[in-house]
């Protein structure tokens, strides 16, 4: 296969590649890279030779394991490598200062290492569709994270430094096996999106009253049997999901909801 040196943009989506062509390696100034959609097992050596490279999509291949020289691909701004086979991450990769978006979701990863952590600048983190049942406490650094999500895992509770995420708007935790969620998380004050659906939630924290910016709140499938009063502070809600729960009764003040034009399926 021939690629022409000069590009800097190079995609090879779903052409069944089970080895890396030659040709990729040519031009040192690659800055976006797309071989999803392959058969490759293994990051190749010269990867990370790729200094410039800003882009790289390595999804739904049958890649294992992730190098510790991921460390070198200091200017990588998005990371996708979800679909794949991999168990663990290497430390180094919180080194990746530039990294913005980073798909792992659909792998094998547990995170039972304490010392996997994630690089501090990322905005997006997807984790969905792994076999992580604790979450190391390694949060704290995020303040850039807007976007998370963790649904179908098998997540019991959620590590305190989630908490301390100033800058999050959407939180997926669907699929799980919460049972509770502790009071600070009321203290996601920039949170727009909280999706809760087919966990075994029995309460609610009177602090979720305290998101002042929630726009989507599914609760789907849970044993929630009341909802707490707070919950009626929720002017910016437009969307409430309730279906599939033994509430005993439905509280007046979701009339106040529906009146500042909030969506309820009951």
């Amino acid at each position: 296969m021939h690629l022409n040196s000069n590009l800097d943009h190079i995609r090879l989506n779903g052409e069944k590649l089970e080895t890396y062509p030659n040709s990729l390696w040519t031009n040192k100034k690659l800055q976006w890279l797309d071989l999803g959609n392959n058969r490759l097992t293994h990051f190749a050596d010269e990867i990370f030779d790729l200094s410039d490279l800003q882009q790289l999509y390595l999804h739904e291949n049958q890649i294992t394991t992730v190098p510790s020289e991921i460390s070198n691909l200091g200017s990588l701004e998005i990371l996708d490598l979800s679909y794949n086979r991999i168990s663990a991450l290497p430390a180094s990769l919180s080194t990746l200062k530039k990294l913005k978006y980073l798909y792992i979701s659909h792998n094998q990863l547990s995170l039972q290492e304490s010392e996997e952590t994630f690089p501090s600048h990322l905005e997006y983190l997807n984790l969905a569709n792994n076999f992580i049942g604790f979450l190391p406490d390694v949060f704290f650094d995020l303040q850039a994270l807007v976007e998370l999500r963790l649904y179908n895992n098998q997540l019991k509770e959620l590590p305190g430094s989630i908490y301390s995420l100033a800058s999050l708007k959407e939180l997926h935790l669907a699929n799980n096996r919460f049972f509770a969620l502790t009071e600070a998380l009321g203290r996601l004050e920039q949170l727009t999106y909280l999706d809760l659906r087919n966990n075994r939630l029995h309460s609610l924290p009177v602090s979720i009253g305290n998101l002042a910016n929630l726009f989507f709140l599914d609760l789907r499938g849970n044993q929630l049997k009341e909802l707490p009063e707070s919950m009626a502070t929720l002017k910016q809600l437009k969307k409430l999901d309730l279906r599939w729960n033994p509430i005993k009764y439905l509280p007046s003040w979701l009339e106040q909801l529906k009146d500042n034009g909030c969506l309820i399926h009951l």
